[in-house]
């Protein structure tokens, strides 16, 4: 674990920069955010456990379960990525810069047309059997720069509601581009700011994410102005 919540274990010429180097800084972070040492390979289990458990639900529209995350993050190892967490009181951010590509246009097929809103209930038994989620997608405007071969930014916002009656909301922005680096080939910049789930009345929309728009947009293009070096 390297410091300042970064995590890596690439190795690189002499000459050249590593993949760590090309991360956000934590003082690039927004404000209320500090960083939290976290490793990729907690990340990956995470997100294996994330994927496993969508295997549960029932996705209406079917097209739209999750694919390119599933296909992206076994290849994800401690060799060829990097990854920057912070946490505030109310959210997460974090960074992951890897060399394996990732399959944007997939990305955007499960969160536009008829993606934008989803509805997911939970199939596999248990507590939340019969819980609902539906999650609705905006897409923000991409960032042009010419290191930038391919980008998606969106916004979602999740309302889980329970068999009790009981709801959360959460809001996530999450920016997937492909980054050109001289000389390189392309690498994968997937930056998300999420807000944490929380309680919400009957009626009621997501929190909003713990940063603007605006804000986020201004912090993808920051993290493509380093990742570009």
């Amino acid at each position: 674990m390297l410091a300042l919540g970064v995590s890596s274990c690439g190795s690189s010429e002499p000459d050249e920069r590593s993949l760590p180097d090309l991360l956000l800084t934590s003082d690039m972070l927004p404000a209320q955010f500090t960083p939290a040492p976290m490793m990729i390979g907690d990340l990956v289990g995470a997100n294996r456990r994330a994927l496993e458990g969508a295997r549960s639900l029932e996705f209406s529209p079917r097209q739209c379960a999750p694919t390119a995350d599933a296909e992206f993050n076994p290849h994800v190892t401690e060799d060829n990525s990097a990854l920057v967490v912070g946490r505030s009181d109310d959210g997460r951010v974090s960074e992951l810069i890897s060399t394996v590509p990732y399959d944007v246009d997939a990305d955007r097929r499960a969160s536009l047309g008829p993606c934008a809103t989803v509805t997911a209930v939970a199939k596999g038994g248990g507590i939340v059997d019969g819980s609902r989620i539906v999650t609705t997608a905006r897409e923000l405007p991409a960032v042009r720069d010419d290191a930038v071969t391919q980008s998606f930014l969106v916004r979602t916002q999740s309302i889980t509601t329970f068999v009790d009656g009981g709801r959360r909301g959460r809001t996530m922005l999450k920016a997937t581009l492909l980054v050109q680096r001289p000389d390189r080939d392309p690498i994968t910049v997937q930056l998300i700011v999420s807000g944490d789930s929380s309680a919400i009345d009957e009626g009621a929309g997501a929190p909003p994410a713990p940063v603007s728009d605006d804000e986020f947009s201004d912090l993808v293009r920051e993290a493509v102005a380093r990742a570009s070096r």
